[in-house]
């Protein structure tokens, strides 16, 4: 059967030769250039060549922690790390709106007894993309922290950069 010039809805096309074609989910092999795709861009542009970035804390130790929740420390971090492929996520869509941004965001944040964000602000960022970090102290402001009697602030450094799509592996 002959697939060229064929319109990926959804899933994906083999062509029998090694190539497959994809609609939503991203591949590590070649996009054939005589399909195309719905959803996303094929032509050897789809979603195997999309931007990706990273999210990191710089190092536990730039993590600041003023309060009566400076003795759970490590569940404020794990509540950081269990939250971070959100801003993953923020971080790549932005990507795909202005390539090869990055930057370091540091956020102070006002943290509650319940453990919710009472306040969060950016204290200095390096991206000098506003909206990309408007839409960080946005979703920052919706974690929830470990409940603590009176709760504290909490300074974190983020750092965003991107990372080139996987290289094509021959078979």
């Amino acid at each position: 059967m002959d697939t060229a010039g064929v319109a990926a809805l959804y899933g994906c096309i083999s062509h029998g030769n090694g190539r497959i074609v994809c609609g939503k989910r991203p591949i590590d092999t070649v996009l054939d250039t005589s399909a195309k795709c719905l959803y996303g861009t094929c032509g050897g542009v789809g979603f195997a060549n999309k931007a990706k970035g990273e999210v990191t804390v710089s190092g536990e130790s730039d993590v600041e922690i003023i309060g009566e929740i400076f003795n759970s420390k490590p569940l404020v971090l794990k509540a950081i790390r269990e939250r971070m492929p959100g801003l993953r996520h923020i971080f790549n869509k932005h990507l795909n709106i202005k390539p090869e941004f990055n930057g370091t965001v540091i956020l102070d944040l006002k943290i509650a007894a319940n453990g919710a964000v009472e306040n969060a602000v950016i204290k200095s960022s390096t991206t000098d993309y506003p909206e990309f970090d408007g839409e960080i102290v946005k979703a920052v402001s919706r974690w929830k922290f470990p409940k603590s009697k009176t709760g504290g602030n909490v300074t974190i450094p983020f750092t965003f950069q991107e990372y080139g799509p996987a290289p094509f592996k021959e078979n």
